[in-house]
């Protein structure tokens, strides 16, 4: 099992998330957490040479998981009004997936 060591001296708070720089052996990573009450985080993906390039990373994932839930909640609310059918939010969805992570 890899040896990890979260450095909190070196984190950054940023879009009500802290971004948590985690040394591993042969680099670094990230992980998002929420305040204390709320058990979501997000473990980084990736391994960064420096301390700054995980952080990076880190926030922009956030902004991308931010335009993510904003876009969606927008058709969520056309399926809600019927403004849009199952298909197209499904359609709509899946575009999105595959724009903002490069899913296909």
């Amino acid at each position: 099992m890899l040896e990890k060591k979260y450095l909190y001296n070196k984190g950054i708070s940023y879009r009500n998330f802290f971004v948590c720089p985690i040394q591993l052996p042969n680099g670094y990573t990230y992980r998002c957490f929420r305040h204390q009450d709320d058990p979501e985080s997000q473990l980084g993906s990736g391994l960064f040479v420096s301390i700054s390039e995980a952080l990076e990373a880190g926030t922009k994932y956030l902004d991308r998981e931010w335009q993510y839930r904003n876009e969606i909640s927008h058709y969520e609310k056309l399926l809600e009004t019927q403004a849009i059918s199952t298909e197209e939010y499904h359609s709509s969805k899946c575009s999105l997936d595959q724009v903002i992570w490069g899913l296909s």
